[in-house]
């Protein structure tokens, strides 16, 4: 089989990067360069991928395979690798070895150019692959599905979506998310985090899908005691036969439309959780928050989760029936009462604005270290702070040349 590492293009080539030429810095910023973003990729990713290589399982563990979706300018992968190279030695993982999918040209050439800045330059190394092709193929094509495999299981699997992971007229993206978590359920036998940004209004998301997430819901209601008590105490407003005695049910999805995006992540985190369980695998939502991308008539539509997985028991029969022996479940809790617990955290998830805006220090220390990295990008800083900053630091009635300071 083909060596998925062994073409040195994959890596940009041998790219001397005192050698690279000076070029202009770009003035265009886009969504993932805004302070709130960076409060994101600090804030929730770097605390996930910190707690998990701090855990007793990757003690032994000297890097973590990466599963991520890097865009050209690789910020994500600067950030947290500059995180570990501040490390304090609690941990013997000391890099991350990446396997990317980057769908547009010119971003993927960018990345080819980018990774020898990050020392990544000898395809000897095996630290990065980064692929021309979209990871929504990866239950198609053959080539994605092999480059996937070849270099996984993963301790990290990030999905930074800028729209919905399930956008209408894209099946393929559902699918293939779900080959990922096959995939990781079978083979990661080591505690793993699953982490993923999406839209969740309507209109970003595929109403048939959203039906099918909405029957999830529906069916925990009327069969989980314990789900039911925690969606009564905080979505009371969408149940039917609270005052006539009847039975308690979900109301049909128009009536319930208040709670578009709530009961979206609810069921799709419930269907995540179905696939966990049924493998064996122990499922807990350690992070969830939401911000705003229309404006504030969308109320806080993009949500940005984390998902910690840990695989506890074993299962299967023997084919041949020359031994019986039970299911090992390793404590592996009902479904309805571990999507329970998701009903809280997603009605109570905080505002990233809220946080990032809260007290004027907050703010500048994340835009400042922002601003630092997008350097590092070939952006041009004083149209960051002008275009990008400005209107948002004088929006809370503060001073700019003090943010920058």
């Amino acid at each position: 089989m083909m060596d998925e590492f062994a073409d040195s293009e994959a890596f940009g080539g041998d790219v001397d990067a005192d050698k690279i030429e000076e070029v202009v810095k770009s003035t265009t910023f886009e969504a993932w360069h805004r302070p709130r973003k960076h409060w994101i990729r600090s804030k929730q990713w770097w605390a996930a991928i910190d707690s998990l290589r701090k855990d007793p399982a990757h003690e032994q563990s000297s890097y973590f395979n990466v599963l991520t979706l890097p865009g050209g300018e690789l910020l994500d992968v600067r950030y947290f690798h500059s995180k570990l190279k501040l490390d304090d030695e609690k941990t013997n993982v000391k890099k991350l070895r990446l396997v990317g999918f980057i769908n547009n040209t010119k971003d993927y050439e960018e990345a080819q150019r980018n990774l020898p800045l990050l020392g990544i330059s000898q395809p000897e190394s095996k630290d990065a692959l980064i692929q021309n092709d979209t990871i929504d193929n990866l239950s198609e094509n053959g080539v994605v599905n092999r480059a996937f495999r070849n270099r996984g299981p993963f301790e990290v699997v990030n999905l930074d979506y800028c729209n919905s992971v399930a956008p209408p007229g894209v099946k393929s993206r559902v699918a293939s998310i779900f080959q990922i978590l096959r995939y990781q359920f079978s083979y990661q036998a080591k505690p793993w985090v699953f982490m993923f940004t999406t839209r969740t209004t309507r209109g970003a998301v595929s109403e048939d899908f959203f039906g099918e997430v909405f029957d999830i819901i529906k069916d925990n209601v009327e069969k989980s005691d314990d789900f039911l008590n925690q969606f009564f105490d905080h979505y009371m407003d969408s149940l039917d036969g609270l005052d006539d005695g009847n039975t308690l049910e979900l109301k049909s999805i128009n009536e319930c439309e208040h709670h578009y995006s709530e009961f979206f992540i609810l069921g799709f985190l419930k269907w995540i959780a179905s696939s966990a369980i049924d493998s064996s695998v122990k499922v807990k939502l350690t992070s969830v928050v939401r911000y705003d991308v229309e404006g504030d008539q969308a109320d806080s539509d993009m949500f940005s989760l984390v998902l910690r997985f840990e695989k506890v028991g074993l299962r299967g029969e023997d084919p041949r029936n020359l031994v019986r022996i039970p299911d090992d479940e390793g404590g592996i809790e009902p479904e309805g009462l571990v999507a329970s617990r998701f009903v809280r955290k997603v009605k109570e998830s905080k505002k990233v604005e809220n946080m990032l805006f809260g007290e004027q220090e907050s703010y500048r220390s994340i835009s400042k270290d922002l601003a630092a990295f997008l350097d590092q990008c070939g952006k041009c800083i004083d149209t960051f702070w002008e275009d990008v900053c400005r209107p948002e630091v004088e929006s809370k009635g503060w001073d700019l040349e003090q943010i920058k300071a």
